[in-house]
């Protein structure tokens, strides 16, 4: 099973970038970022630079793509990762949000929720939204080396050491590297880490963390954080960005609670299924109060896990079954929030015959509570009898005999 818990990985350690950079920051005065000399510098010149640069930043946002590679053994993964960071320190206000969760800091409060809402949140009264220390005590989950990558945005005391005190290595620009840019690099025995510079901004576009270790049975392993970032200064922020709207919404007593519930299924069981209407590759338009069949299959996924991309088969298999056998079935797949022409170029390469419907704004994901996947719903005259989270040929199996014991057949 691919959870999206890392994706909120990936964005919790991005948030706790973000307020320890601020609180560093926040009496600075707002100043134009030095840029980088267009002369000889020495490596540990070009690392203070950057500090004083990011310093004087006041309010940005910031877009993060975040690749991740990780290899045990033989047996690799990778994930990818959209992140976005809004800074306005005047006012002392912080949003970062993925594709599944927001974070808001503002007024001496922290709110967080899911996205879309399942009408729950998480709310810290009476704490400085600006202050790391005090953020990290009530969410005390990630380790400093996960933090690392996140150059961009936090230069706290460590990251500091990092800058001032190791070696960085000023790499040379080779004939056919872009040439406004500068890229350092560090190495350790069990960490390299390779920035790269915009010379005309000071900012780091683009930040690669390498991680070694091995497991207690002594197999290698490798994770790779490979991390884009494009930068803008808006003139006029959203008016909704630094909010999050709990009304009617429960609040939960952590964040750990606050993602467990989003992920449990069980308040879906047995109740109607929720409506959707979801346009498909080809921009047919599948309208769930129009399926007449007495069972509907709905199996969700994405490009990027690889327990969807072992399960499909085994639901392009069943809904044959189905076929072959005049079941009364109708087996759909429900892709999450990816770009249409990407779904189509991988399911054109993995030869999938299945339809696919495009969850664009990812209601469908939240109404369904979809946030491990693979998932698959089983749903019989209309009501969700069966809720399957992960992927093992066991798995399918049940899946087959579920649906012949609503229908009263052999499986």
């Amino acid at each position: 099973m691919r959870t999206h818990w890392n994706l909120y990985y990936v964005l919790l350690f991005t948030s706790f970038f973000t307020l320890t950079f601020t609180t560093q920051t926040q009496a600075q005065e707002n100043t134009t970022p030095q840029f980088l000399a267009k002369d000889v510098i020495t490596n540990f010149d070009l690392q203070q630079k950057i500090i004083d640069t990011y310093r004087k930043l006041d309010d940005y946002q910031v877009h993060k793509t975040v690749n991740i590679h990780d290899t045990v053994g033989a047996v690799s993964q990778k994930s990818k990762h959209e992140v976005n960071i809004a800074l306005d320190r005047s006012n002392k206000s912080i949003a970062i949000w993925n594709s599944q969760l927001k974070i808001v800091a503002k007024d001496n409060t922290l709110k967080s929720t899911i996205i879309p809402s399942v009408g729950t949140h998480v709310q810290i009264d009476n704490i400085n939204p600006l202050d790391p220390v005090l953020i990290q005590k009530n969410w005390p989950m990630f380790p400093i080396l996960l933090w690392t990558p996140d150059l961009s945005l936090y230069f706290g005391t460590e990251i500091q050491l990092f800058l001032k005190r190791m070696r960085f290595n000023i790499l040379p620009v080779g004939k056919d590297d872009p040439q406004d840019q500068t890229t350092l690099e560090l190495k350790l025995p069990k960490m390299d880490l390779r920035l790269t510079i915009d010379n005309d901004t000071s900012l780091i576009r683009h930040a690669v963390l390498t991680m070694r270790g091995l497991t207690p049975e002594e197999e290698k392993t490798t994770s790779i954080f490979d991390i884009q970032m494009q930068y803008s200064q808006p003139n006029k922020w959203e008016s909704d960005l630094f909010t999050i709207d709990t009304t009617n919404s429960r609040s939960m007593p952590s964040l750990k609670a606050l993602i467990e519930d989003a992920h449990s299924t069980e308040p879906l069981l047995d109740k109607v299924a929720p409506h959707f209407a979801l346009k498909t590759l080809n921009g047919n338009v599948i309208d769930s109060n129009k399926l007449k069949t007495k069972v509907v299959v709905l199996d969700f996924w994405s490009t990027t896990c690889g327990p969807c991309k072992a399960s499909m088969p085994y639901v392009i298999k069943l809904n044959q079954w189905a076929q072959d056998n005049n079941l009364d079935v109708t087996v759909l797949t429900i892709n999450q929030k990816e770009d249409p022409e990407l779904v189509q170029e991988f399911i054109d390469k993995q030869g999938w015959t299945l339809p696919v419907l495009l969850d664009d704004t990812g209601n469908t994901t939240a109404m369904y509570r979809a946030y491990s996947i693979p998932q698959t719903v089983i749903i019989v005259d209309g009501k969700i009898q069966r809720i399957f989270q992960g992927f093992s040929p066991r798995i399918a199996d049940a899946w087959r005999e579920e649906i012949a014991t609503a229908l009263g057949v052999n499986p």
